[in-house]
């Protein structure tokens, strides 16, 4: 479908944005107070609606503390009951949408039952289902988060008017997403996973490739571009330290499979790229795995530590990290947040530890896939030469000094626009 047919399938949709500040989260008994509703049309905010709404019980303490907001203001607002008519008016037949529908919607629908009104039977979206669809690798999904991580505008957060405006804003951000990857299905604004990843790059059209062309220059990003025949099959995988010094061989790769599809995938750091490669190359076939590393540079043989050691380097969300056992038997790794998920941290290492112990009888290099030991080479060589990541073996109370604290500082906040992947994707 092209974009334009994508536009117009997103557009034809009516969205209302809602959110709810109430007394608690028991939905017999708590109440709203205060909400706001912001209505989209043609992908654009035609029109608000917002109301403090004066509740029959008493608002505990640490939600006033929350909201800010002033109890006499509460005193003097309308109660559910004189405006639940002026809500259903403004919602009619929209597409319900809010950061956490599970929540709101049937907080929403309880209210107009107490007060002897039909549930509203309207269709709903999640935004936080839906970042967790389109940026699977996210540890924490909050509003304030996501619009941290997509450059939206600051806002008050817990004040229902302001928390309704910035998810309409990420809402059309991933609309706009959905767009550009040629959305062909309403259902899939529901259904998005393994679909419309946003460290994700599809290439199987004529205009994909030009667009992908008008923006890889600003793709300074490492990443791994599989290439996949007319029937799904991989060919192979080439391996990119930074995707838009990559467009040459991109192109060739386009020439030679015009009927196929090139997946590529953008990461945060070429070891990461490297590691995936790894894992993806155990899927691939005798001919796909030869041609894989054909493509990769002769290095000399390095190796790291006779101890289990790890690794941790920047991952392409701002101000998350990813450590890797360099273990032969790792594949996967761990994301996490510095200083937040230091117990997590310390518990992915012990295990690793423990694991790679019990393991008999004990790993030797003749048992793994010589491919494999040439894609651990290249970590090792990157490991050696790279000041971008933090080395260690392991330790059983894992403390870190100070230049390894520097490090998690140094890479914690991005220092260019283009570090923000997801705004330039």
């Amino acid at each position: 479908m092209s974009k334009f047919l994508s536009h117009q399938l997103l557009s034809e949709i009516t969205y209302c944005v809602i959110d709810l500040e109430t007394t608690g989260g028991n939905l017999d008994g708590d109440e709203i107070i205060e909400i706001g509703i912001i209505k989209v049309k043609n992908l654009k905010v035609v029109q608000q609606f917002h109301s403090l709404i004066s509740p029959s019980i008493k608002v505990p303490q640490y939600v006033l503390k929350l909201t800010s907001i002033d109890p006499i203001d509460l005193e003097n607002a309308p109660l559910f009951q004189d405006i639940i008519n002026d809500i259903e008016s403004f919602i009619k037949e929209s597409v319900l949408v809010a950061h956490n529908s599970a929540f709101d919607i049937p907080f929403l629908n309880s209210m107009f039952k107490r007060n002897n009104k039909n549930s509203l039977e309207n269709k709903s979206i999640c935004t936080n289902i839906m970042a967790k669809n389109l940026i699977p690798e996210l540890t924490t999904t909050g509003l304030s988060s996501l619009a941290e991580l997509i450059k939206l505008p600051a806002f008050s957060a817990h004040r229902a008017l302001e928390d309704a405006k910035t998810t309409t804003n990420l809402l059309l951000f991933f609309l706009k997403h959905f767009k550009k990857r040629n959305l062909s299905k309403i259902n899939h604004l529901y259904y998005s996973k393994n679909k419309f990843e946003m460290d994700r790059i599809n290439i199987r059209s004529d205009e994909e490739w030009k667009e992908f062309l008008n923006r890889g220059t600003n793709l300074f990003f490492p990443a791994s571009i599989e290439v996949k025949n007319s029937n799904g099959r991989t060919n192979f995988i080439f391996i990119s330290n930074n995707l838009s010094e990559s467009l040459q061989d991109i192109g060739k790769f386009r020439q030679e499979n015009q009927e196929g599809l090139l997946l590529i995938r953008i990461f945060g750091h070429k070891i990461t790229a490297f590691f995936h490669l790894k894992k993806q190359l155990k899927m691939l076939n005798e001919e796909a795995q030869s041609r894989s590393i054909a493509l990769l540079p002769n290095l000399k043989e390095k190796n790291i530590s006779d101890q289990t050691s790890f690794i941790i380097v920047k991952h392409l969300i701002p101000d998350h990290f990813i450590i890797y056992s360099l273990d032969h038997e790792q594949y996967s790794g761990l994301i996490f947040k510095f200083p937040a998920h230091q117990k997590k941290l310390k518990l992915f290492i012990n295990q690793t530890e423990r694991r790679i112990k019990k393991r008999s009888p004990p790993a030797t290099t003749d048992k793994y896939n010589e491919k494999e030991l040439i894609v651990q080479n290249h970590i090792f060589n990157i490991i050696d030469n790279d000041e971008e990541n933090l080395f260690f073996e392991y330790q059983e109370n894992l403390t870190f000094n100070k230049e390894q604290l520097l490090f998690f500082k140094k890479n914690k906040i991005p220092s260019h626009k283009n570090h923000y992947p997801f705004v330039t994707l």
